[in-house]
């Protein structure tokens, strides 16, 4: 059967792994480890379940994230720069501008597969319309949220006033 624990593990290990040794080479795995901290965050454990048609708000990674997506799929526009870490820092950081010059790709995370934000890291995740998701999320409960009035990308796709 390819839908029991050990052939969704066999999917999964090789992502972790992958996604690990990336945000290894850029040191965050060792402040985590050692600390139990990410840019100075506590990271909790957390089931998320998520209706379809949702839309996060567009933000950026003040610390890493490791999802594991449980059902469903989870879809984002993950845009291809990153915030600087200091510039994450404080109890409410502010999200980045988001100009036309911002390019982003179109990304999903289906049941099974799992996927690692590294700091700084800018998206905006969705669920399909007539989809739900179930996620499990070590994160810290932080994003650093970029208003919609700092959004002057014109593409469609992108749904800057969703969440305020």
């Amino acid at each position: 059967r390819r839908n029991t624990p050990r052939h969704l593990m066999r999917r999964i290990e090789p992502q972790w792994k992958s996604a690990l040794v990336w945000i290894q080479k850029k040191g965050e795995l060792d402040d985590f480890l050692e600390t139990g901290l990410s840019n100075g965050r506590k990271l909790r454990l957390q089931v998320m379940m998520l209706p379809p048609g949702l839309y996060f708000k567009i933000h950026a990674h003040p610390n890493i994230e490791f999802e594991l997506t449980l059902s469903g799929c989870l879809e984002e526009f993950r845009f291809l720069f990153r915030v600087p870490a200091e510039e994450l820092k404080g109890n409410s950081p502010s999200g980045p501008n988001i100009t036309q010059q911002h390019v982003f790709e179109h990304c999903k995370v289906s049941a099974g597969e799992c996927m690692i934000n590294a700091i700084g890291s800018v998206h905006q995740s969705f669920t399909g319309k007539d989809k739900h998701c179930a996620l499990l999320v070590l994160w810290s409960g932080c994003h650093a949220n970029t208003r919609p009035e700092n959004v002057s990308c014109s593409d469609d796709r992108l749904q800057p006033s969703s969440g305020w």
